[in-house]
């Protein structure tokens, strides 16, 4: 009588067993089979582009960016623009040094909570997160597929992306 209770009890196991298994839910570390209708959907090497065209964003609303100091170079080209560049009134600065310029941080920078309370973050943390939260959120939300590229110079002050002695560097984004 006991080798058959443990003979039901170990058949009990692998049929409950087998059940969970064929439930786990699991995700392939390409990122193809993690949805049911589109298969290949966020597939590694998979095209991104935003459903919406961010006109607004755009010279006159027709997709053009706005004018910098690398307008009509070809990609791969050395730029020879640096940030500290006098620009004239119409053209803008190149987009790695609007960014530089957001992010850096330096001994010289002076925090003073009793200045202006009203703007300042009740939870401790850089309002700055926030807005770049919400540029991924709407970044991330509004794709579709085959984008055109976009080009990012690297200007040739930043030590990032070209230390003295190396080749410039470009980004490209999609």
């Amino acid at each position: 009588m006991t080798s058959f209770i443990q003979i039901y009890f170990a058949f009990l196991y692998l049929l409950l067993s087998c059940k969970f298994v064929s439930s786990i839910e699991y995700r392939s570390i390409n990122g193809t089979g993690n949805n049911v209708l589109y298969p290949t959907a966020g597939a590694t090497n998979d095209k991104y582009l935003r459903v919406d065209l961010p006109n607004a964003n755009f010279v006159d609303g027709n997709r053009q960016p706005l004018k910098t100091p690398t307008d009509g170079i070809l990609p791969g080209t050395a730029v020879n623009a640096s940030c500290t560049d006098q620009l004239a009134a119409d053209v803008y600065p190149l987009p790695r040094c609007v960014s530089n310029i957001v992010t850096r941080y330096g001994t010289n920078l002076i925090i003073n909570d009793n200045k202006n309370p009203i703007y300042k973050s009740f939870r401790k943390t850089s309002h700055m997160i926030t807005f770049f939260g919400q540029y991924i959120s709407y970044d991330t939300s509004s794709a579709v597929e085959y984008p055109e590229p976009t080009y990012i110079y690297a200007p040739l002050d930043d030590a990032n992306y070209n230390p003295p002695g190396s080749p410039p560097a470009n980004i490209m984004t999609a």
